[in-house]
């Protein structure tokens, strides 16, 4: 299924995943989880998730050869657990082109799970579609990581296997902790070049 709508300011696209909803929430919003399917697997990526209304996200690879260091962040504006997540989004290599808006929602279908990204507040047409590809690039990652059973957070444990990604840090846990994870590969691809994957530039 997707669900895809375009308009000069804004994309909207929708996927069914083969996950439970709770599961496919936990994929977005925690770094050990975000870290199997978010970006491309050599791109080394380290994730921040502060989930809170006021938290910050970050996402930041390591000096690519071929595209250098990628970073994107913002702040989540609403956290609605299983249900809807909305926060701005910026480009750090690219603040000049101003921020963006992001809103996922997360709908039921018995053991899976409807996923709808509206992305908007776009300065225009070009910039909205460097993006459209990226997101379909990485709701599509999203869905062979469902597939694969790879969202469920022991799917490492019972593979007898790390899961693939760089480095997560947890923010915002009860005791307002840090916690890094170091991994042996990573995710997550975007490039200053080829925007058109701006938010999970295709690769591997």
């Amino acid at each position: 299924m997707s669900d895809d709508r375009i308009n000069p300011t804004a994309l909207t696209l929708g996927r069914l995943i083969a996950a439970p909803r709770s599961d496919v929430f936990r994929a977005w919003t925690e770094p050990e989880l975000l870290a199997r399917w978010w970006w491309p697997a050599r791109f080394r990526t380290t994730y921040e998730v502060d989930l809170r209304p006021g938290g910050r996200w970050r996402f930041r690879t390591d000096d690519l050869p071929d595209l250098g260091v990628l970073t994107v962040g913002g702040a989540f504006l609403e956290v609605r657990a299983s249900e809807r997540l909305v926060y701005t989004w910026v480009w750090e290599e690219g603040a000049a082109e101003g921020e963006t808006l992001v809103t996922v929602e997360f709908r039921d279908r018995g053991d899976q799970t409807e996923v709808h990204v509206t992305h908007e507040r776009f300065a225009d047409g070009r910039a909205r579609d460097e993006h459209v590809q990226g997101w379909a690039d990485c709701l599509e990652r999203l869905m062979h990581a469902a597939g694969a059973g790879d969202l469920a957070s022991d799917a490492g444990e019972r593979r007898g296997m790390a899961p693939p990604c760089g480095t997560a840090m947890r923010r915002g846990a009860p005791s307002s902790s840090s916690i890094p994870t170091t991994y042996t590969s990573s995710t997550r691809s975007r490039s200053r070049r080829r925007r058109g994957g701006r938010s999970g530039t295709g690769g591997s």
